[in-house]
């Protein structure tokens, strides 16, 4: 058994902003109604969601960064520092 082993975790921080979400949404229901087709879609999802992190909403992802930060689970203030900046690197 490894016992209790000291921890700490590094959040990913999200993602840097990439498709709008009105956009996003716009080619989604472009989609549901035939007008664009799959390559379109994907396309739109893969600018969407383009690098390294969390997503770019406040969703589940970036609020389980921020409760485990809270909890003194993560090095103090890394949860919401976008990655491949210089902040991030240091």
């Amino acid at each position: 058994t490894f016992g209790h082993l000291p921890a700490v975790f590094i959040p990913a921080g999200p993602m840097t902003t990439g498709l709008a979400n009105d956009e996003k949404a716009k080619v989604r229901q472009l989609y549901a109604e035939g007008k664009v087709g799959r390559a379109e879609l994907l396309e739109a999802e893969s600018k969407s969601y383009h690098g390294p992190g969390t997503c770019t909403f406040y969703g589940t992802a970036n609020s389980n960064q921020m409760l485990m930060e809270i909890m003194g689970l993560h090095t103090p203030g890394a949860s919401f520092v976008n990655p491949g900046t210089p902040l991030r690197d240091a």
